[in-house]
């Protein structure tokens, strides 16, 4: 009985996430605009190296997954955020690559570059973002910092 139970759970559980999937498509213009505002924001705080208007643009109990760790909680993600700057980050540029989104829900990834004192860096980024009262919100965030090119002096050192 209870394997049974099992398959049918599991069948039900693959059938409402199959069809969840299957209606998730581009971001509507105005939610593209909207989520492209987003990134610029973030871009414009961390530039100007404002920790407090970094995190505002997460939600209260988002996530952050990180090459040094896992933070959560906007005033986490700020604390995380004042001791990059600290370790000299600035100049980041945003690329968004792809966007979907399901209702109130968005998901998008891209690349990213910045400086490490006058170390350039990069690497790749993945968001979920949810609107709430009409805003678009960072609910989970994670990102990779891509090794040094082969033959560069970073990678040299």
């Amino acid at each position: 009985m209870k394997r049974w139970l099992f398959i049918v759970s599991a069948g039900l559980a693959i059938g409402v996430t199959a069809q969840c999937f299957g209606q998730q498509s581009e971001a509507s213009a105005k939610d593209q605009q909207s989520l492209d505002e987003l990134a610029k924001k973030w871009a414009a705080a961390y530039n100007a190296k404002n920790a407090t208007g970094v995190a505002a643009l997460y939600t209260d109990n988002a996530i952050r997954v990180a090459p040094d760790g896992i933070v959560q909680g906007r005033l986490a993600i700020r604390k995380a955020m004042e001791d990059q700057f600290k370790a000299g980050g600035h100049d980041i540029s945003i690329s968004i690559k792809s966007m979907r989104s399901l209702g109130d829900v968005s998901w998008a990834a891209g690349d990213w570059s910045a400086k490490f004192g006058d170390q350039p860096a990069h690497g790749w980024w993945a968001n979920v973002q949810v609107r709430s009262g009409g805003d678009w919100k960072i609910e989970q965030n994670a990102f990779n910092l891509a090794p040094p090119a082969q033959g560069s002096a970073q990678a040299k050192q």
